[in-house]
């Protein structure tokens, strides 16, 4: 009986360093020390402290961002520049910003990025500012998010998402495709409206590991995801479209991007993320989730269509105690109420 109990020992330091929590773990310190290598204290001819080993999916050493800045790329033009760094802890999170600024022109690049210390998860955004007495060049192409992804062409990539909201039975369906070598997948709403008919969160899966990739932004915004011939991903998302010039002291921002880093469990990697957006995004009211309105949504129910007497006080009365019974505690009364629907009867 004796000789059982190093036997079990093992067996058991075995499971728990094999098991889920080890490996979010392990990969919750190497996201907070990715993100401080691009975004902290490190300066860029420094050595990494932990990069992803060769083969790992995930983001390597470069900035995980590109813009175009007078015709030229900012690979090559942003080590010439001057930059500042900083970081910071707390509790639950390691705070970093980083700066790079133009001696010529005085653009001045920002970067203000967290990692959570519960998940592995960073997140960041990017500020673009003149602080020059001069219009700046154009800039353009801005990608929030520019990153390469090691794969090897014989490997499966999956792109995991839903479908966005058009007014249909596939409004926020999921939906899988596999992104195979040479083909891409470009990816942008409809009309400045950031969920319609498509979404900006997704799962980028290869094999037992993957990235979830979330835009925040409530315009416009695009990601392409396009696999090489040799089996790596390049992955960018941002606004849609950047062309333009900077006056002095103007300045703009990018959308936000939040990267989850996972491995094993496809399912367990979802409701992972949904346990991130919980803890750090939900908005709470004395630490506890705000309880959200319940709405009925009304959209095209114009004068001159099936419902005549819609647009009258009468009708939207009939309609609010009609939502009230339905246990709604909010009317939202949305366009296409007038004669010519949405949006030819919008008027000027």
């Amino acid at each position: 009986m004796k000789s059982r109990i190093p036997i079990l020992i093992l067996t058991a330091t075995v499971l728990l360093c094999s098991s889920p929590w080890s490996v979010a773990a392990s990969l919750t310190t190497a996201t907070g020390r990715w993100a401080e290598d691009a975004f902290g204290k490190a300066r860029p001819s420094e050595p990494a402290s932990l990069s992803p080993p060769p083969g790992e999916f995930w983001p390597g050493t470069k900035l995980p961002f590109s813009f175009v800045y007078d015709g030229k790329v900012s690979d090559t033009v942003l080590h010439s520049w001057t930059r500042e760094a900083a970081s910071q802890d707390s509790a639950d999170r390691s705070e970093h910003s980083a700066s790079w600024t133009d001696p010529a022109t005085g653009l001045k690049v920002s970067a203000s990025a967290i990692a959570f210390k519960d998940f592995p998860a960073v997140e960041w955004v990017l500020r673009f500012e003149n602080t020059g007495a001069a219009d700046t060049p154009i800039l353009e192409k801005v990608q929030a998010l520019d990153a390469l992804l090691s794969a090897s062409a014989k490997q499966t990539v999956v792109l995991d998402q839903i479908h966005g909201d058009d007014c249909s039975e596939r409004s926020f369906a999921p939906v899988e495709r596999e992104l195979k070598p040479g083909q891409q997948v470009a990816l942008a709403p409809a009309g400045g409206r950031p969920s319609n008919g498509t979404f900006p969160f997704f799962n980028l899966q290869q094999g037992a590991r993957g990235i979830f990739v979330a835009l925040g932004w409530t315009g416009q915004w695009a990601a392409s995801l396009r696999r090489d011939t040799n089996g790596s991903v390049r992955l960018q998302a941002g606004m849609e479209l950047t062309h333009l010039r900077l006056h002095p002291g103007e300045s703009i921002r990018t959308p936000r991007i939040l990267l989850l880093h996972w491995s094993g469990d496809r399912l367990d990697a979802h409701n992972q993320f949904r346990r991130l957006l919980l803890a750090h995004y939900l908005p709470k009211l004395d630490g506890q989730p705000v309880s959200l309105a319940i709405a009925a949504q009304t959209f095209n129910r114009w004068a001159g269509g099936g419902r005549p007497h819609w647009a009258t006080e009468a009708g939207q009365i009939a309609a609010a105690k009609g939502d009230r019974d339905l246990g709604c505690d909010t009317l939202w009364f949305d366009a296409g109420w007038f004669e010519g629907n949405f949006p030819n009867g919008v008027g000027n």
